[in-house]
């Protein structure tokens, strides 16, 4: 681990952190320090260590350019390119050296032209237009050349001319003429410019300023008018080795700044001066050597010293404390600064590489930092539930137990027995006597008014059941305590009256099924959100339930973790993104990654008073911008202790304060007026091989095009969404235009691989968005070309086209006697294997339509001859009688004397209606052990008597096994179909409901359908 001098003055950054900016920090060695600059704003410093960036000695300049790139200029490997995820070297095919690689500053100017100073090898720029580079040297028979090989920095100004401050004087390139260099002052030698080092240079207004090694010059941009300055009077400076060299000045919050080893100076208009920065707290303290001074956020400057990083006031022009003295890293020489749109801070330094700040939002702050050392570990544990009581108290549940912190602030904690079975708890709720249920997947505990954690059985008892988990509560107020039991049902119970009311028994069809979210609206109705069955409301007023089918007909519903009222409106969540839909007409909005949410799975959503809509996902937390439809997302660059938020988990502290539960811990919302916009971030193409051939460096980043030459079969594109806050959740999808119809999946990976490219034009749409959910400006749109061989150009079809005319003919000609040969075999073999083919397909259809166990029909079978069958009748208006019958108890058959005692079971069913029923009449297995009979010409009553038959037959005819004789019965459904009734669907509907009756009347009965049923 690579160490930064002072680390006795850092934290070690959690490890949590590292979830999801591991592409950002490439295997960063990591020592930070908390950084006091705004409320909620920390600074965590890492040195680069990877491969490329690990042996970076010195960096001299950091650069952002338009699109968002950051480049790095140093003595080892002279110029790297930073995309978010990795380092690149830029020099290798650039720079035309056989020496080291020692890039001292480097620009892109407006018309997208890099240009390089190096330490040595002169400057050098490189046009991505034409895919060439240019250098200039010093070339002492040449006025205009460059006047040292040791450029020092470079400055583009408001007319687009390019300022080059070397060692010995200054160059300008004019853009109409970039191949072109101009020597400043190159006829006047004795001028103070001629032979000076320039260390740096800004531009304001008309004048350009700047740093040297001779005090600070002010000139307007023509060169006619120079003045020169000096920060300290030469009595106050005598003292100090190279007092007049100045090393850096800055245009920062209006003013000019400039700084040396004398320290920092600001100056004043007003005076015609400059102006001293002091330490406030300690106003005889020495000053620093400053190389860099950098603007920042919030009226301040960023400082690189000879001794670590300060910070000035820039409103009130005086150093202020950073952490535990004076400034940060200290003994690290800092000589390069960036702060990128973020607040992050790039700094480069000599002989200690590059070091990255990360600015630490703390949106969130763990809600462990306010509990006391001994429950700090318990507070990094899952938080799956949470409460604020009405006395102000705040609960919070961890795996086996629950924690409270009282009003003044004093924590207690439960824990479950062993014996409970206790690994979650799933919700909290307040009753109106105070006392403190707690749902949980060992049953429903209480905390009672004397703080003593007990099991409640009950209810259970009331319902004659063995304790189930139970997965939600809801207080109804003056009404009773519902409880959601795990493949069973929604529970009402009122503890001081022994009653309980069973409802949503549905839940007991399907294994697994139970409710995730409770939640009453303004009309009186507690909506259910079950993980199977679907939506539900049961009215509070008269216990009515109703389902709500929400689902496209041909799909199940989907699994509903919430159920949010908004307004006659609800919120769902689902396993397939947020649903805003209006029950009553099923129109819904649907939102999901595309919009910014973290991910596809929602696991809640909570309405914060301030703060607006938040929605809660296993990746992290979104809040939904007001009056958009966009989501910003939070993670743990944001101060979240976890990303897996809990369902459940959400609550206002006493505070009034957002608090949610994570996979780690819970954490509470710093501050509610959070920003409302946020910088769309860029995305770009980052990397290109073709082949082996790196051609990243050939391309022009504001243009881009790919030409590919025949036999070019390998293309490997590489994209980035330059956004530092969280690069590893940054996600981007691809469309490759005439190949791919739609967008492929969102997804993080970034590299995407095309082999075999048909000739032709394409074009590849990248569209990308941050951490934080937000879309780039624009997509990237990259045109490819792929061009075609010589083989594959049109004149080279259009000979082959006559050759092969030529030959065609000549072939027929051979051929026509063969042929007739051949077509007389050929047609033998056809017939005989046109017979064979005939016969497998009447036995494919008799498969497809007839049940194998039993070989009666099938679903498929039925369906089609009974669409036959009601035609013909409809036509001769007669009448049709539908049965559906259902072996009683046949589940427990199969448990009590296994599957293949109840094939046979089936099988006699079967033989049982081939020989009872009529030659007209179609019947089937429909599934499982259901059966359905049509009767051609029954009426109702006809009907009726035949299944009393058949019912007494099964009664009567027990299926005899090697050891035990099975009875069995049936429960028995008529519908009497007319001539011009509705389709089978809807008599299904109506057999399947008298059906129903008959079980529900005691099963091993027939039913006859009547209208009054649906009532």
């Amino acid at each position: 681990m690579a160490m930064i001098p002072g680390a006795e003055q850092f934290r070690r950054w959690f490890p949590d952190a590292l979830t999801g900016v591991t592409a950002l920090v490439l295997g960063l060695a990591m020592l930070s320090v908390v950084l006091p600059l705004q409320a909620g704003s920390l600074f965590d410093f890492e040195r680069f260590s990877d491969q490329l960036g690990g042996r970076q000695s010195t960096v001299y300049d950091i650069f952002e350019d338009r699109l968002g790139f950051l480049w790095f200029s140093g003595d080892t490997d002279g110029l790297l390119r930073y995309d978010g995820y990795e380092l690149m070297s830029w020099s290798e095919g650039f720079l035309a050296t056989e020496t080291r690689q020692n890039v001292s500053t480097q620009i892109i100017n407006r018309d997208g032209r890099l240009w390089v100073g190096s330490w040595g090898n002169g400057l050098q720029y490189w046009d991505p237009v034409n895919r060439r580079y240019i250098q200039f040297l010093l070339d002492p028979n040449d006025p205009h050349s460059l006047a040292d090989n040791r450029v020092q920095t470079l400055l583009e100004d408001r007319r687009g001319r390019l300022w080059v401050g070397t060692v010995a004087g200054i160059n300008i390139v004019d853009p109409s003429q970039p191949d072109r260099l101009t020597r400043f002052a190159s006829d006047q030698p004795d001028h103070p410019l001629f032979r000076q080092r320039i260390w740096r240079m800004v531009e304001q207004g008309d004048w350009i300023w700047l740093a040297t090694s001779d005090g600070v010059f002010r000139m307007d941009a023509e060169g006619d008018s120079l003045e020169r300055f000096e920060l300290l009077d030469r009595t106050a400076a005598i003292d100090h080795e190279r007092s007049d060299e100045v090393r850096t000045i800055a245009l920062a919050h209006g003013r000019i700044w400039a700084a040396s080893q004398l320290g920092a100076f600001v100056w004043r208009a007003d005076r015609s001066q400059f102006e001293q920065v002091r330490f406030v707290d300690n106003p005889d303290r020495g000053m620093p050597r400053i190389n860099e001074l950098l603007e920042s956020r919030g009226q301040a400057l960023w400082v690189g010293a000879h001794d670590g990083l300060y910070r000035i006031d820039a409103e009130a022009a005086v150093f202020v404390p950073l952490a535990d003295g004076d400034q940060l890293i200290p003994d690290v020489d800092v000589r390069a600064l960036h702060e990128d749109e973020e607040g992050n801070l790039w700094i480069g330094t000599r002989d200690q590489g590059l070091i990255f700040g990360r600015r630490q939002q703390q949106t969130f702050a763990p809600l462990r930092d306010a509990m006391p050392s001994e429950l700090s570990e318990t507070g990094r544990r899952l938080s799956s539930a949470l409460l604020t009581d009405r006395a102000g108290r705040l609960w919070t549940s961890f795996p086996g137990g629950v924690l409270r912190r009282d009003e003044a602030g004093q924590w207690r904690s439960w824990q479950f027995e062993a014996r409970d079975n206790v690994r979650r708890v799933e919700r909290i709720v307040e009753d109106e006597r105070g006392w403190i249920w707690l749902a949980t997947d060992g049953g429903l505990f209480v905390i009672d008014q004397a703080d003593q954690l007990r099991p409640e059985t009950a209810v259970f008892d009331l319902l004659g059941v063995g304790v189930l988990p139970v997965s939600e509560l809801w207080v109804e107020p003056g009404g009773c305590l519902w409880l959601a039991l795990w493949h069973h049902g929604l529970a009402c119970w009122h503890p001081q009256r022994d009653q309980v009311e069973l409802l949503l028994t549905e839940l007991q069809q399907t294994r697994g099924d139970s409710i995730y979210q409770l939640v009453a609206d303004e009309r009186g109705r507690l909506w259910a959100a079950t993980r199977y069955a679907g939506l539900f409301s049961v009215g509070l007023a008269d216990r009515s339930v109703r389902r709500w089918p929400l689902a496209a007909e041909d799909r199940h519903e989907p699994s509903y973790y919430c159920a949010v009222p908004d307004n006659g409106h609800l919120w769902l969540c689902t396993g397939d993104g947020l649903v805003r839909i209006d029950p009553e007409t099923a129109q819904r909005q649907h939102f999901g990654t595309e919009h910014g949410l973290p991910a596809a799975r929602i696991s809640g959503l909570f309405q914060h008073p301030v703060a607006g809509r938040w929605v809660l996902t296993p990746n992290g937390l979104a809040r939904q911008l007001p009056g958009s439809e966009r989501f910003v997302s939070y993670g743990l660059a944001d101060g979240l202790p976890g990303l897996g938020l809990q369902r459940n988990a959400v609550t206002l502290d006493p505070a009034g304060r957002l608090l949610v539960g994570t996979n780690r811990g819970a954490a509470v919302l710093q501050n509610p007026r959070l920003p409302m916009d946020y910088r769309a971030p860029q995305i770009v193409l980052s990397r290109v091989w073709v082949g082996r051939e790196d051609l990243t460096r050939h391309l022009d980043p504001l243009r881009p095009e790919l030409r590919l030459a025949p036999g070019s079969r390998d293309l490997l594109l590489q994209f980035a969404v330059l956004d530092f806050h969280d690069p590893g959740r940054n996600v981007m999808r691809l469309k490759l235009e005439g190949l791919d119809e739609d967008f492929g999946p969102l997804t993080t990976e970034r590299s995407i691989r095309y082999v075999n490219l048909a000739p032709g034009r394409y074009q590849l749409v990248a569209d990308g968005w941050n951490s934080r959910g937000m879309r780039a400006e624009q997509p990237l749109m990259l045109s490819i070309i792929v061009e075609a061989p010589w083989w594959r150009l049109p004149w080279v079809w259009a000979l082959a086209a006559v050759l092969l005319l030529v030959l065609v003919w000549l072939l027929i000609q051979v051929r026509l006697s063969a042929m007739r040969f051949a077509n007389a075999r050929l047609k033998a073999m056809v017939d005989e294997r046109t017979r064979a083919l005939a016969d497998a397909n009447a036995q494919l259809r008799t498969q497809s339509s007839q049940d194998f166990l039993t070989g009666l029909l099938n679903r498929r079978g039925f369906s089609e001859r009974f669409s036959s069958l009601r035609q013909t009748r409809s036509r001769a208006g007669q009448v049709l009688s539908l049965v559906l019958f259902d072996l009683d108890h046949f589940k427990d058959l199969n448990d009590k004397y296994g599957h293949d005692a109840g094939d046979r079971v089936l099988r006699q069913v079967a033989a049982v209606l081939r020989e009872s029923l009529p030659a007209s009449a179609l019947a089937a297995r429909w599934g499982g052990e259901e059966f359905l009979i049509a009767l051609d010409g029954f009426d109702t009553e006809q009907a009726v008597e035949l299944c009393e038959q058949l019912r007494s037959v099964f009664r009567n005819q027990p299926v005899e096994i090697e050891d035990a004789s099975i009875s069995f019965t049936a429960t028995f459904g008529v519908v009497g179909i007319e001539p011009d009734d509705a389709s089978l669907e809807g008599w299904m509907r109506q057999v399947d409901r008298a059906l129903y009756e008959g079980k529900r009347a005691g099963r091993d009965r027939v039913r006859v359908y009547q209208s009054q049923l649906e009532s």
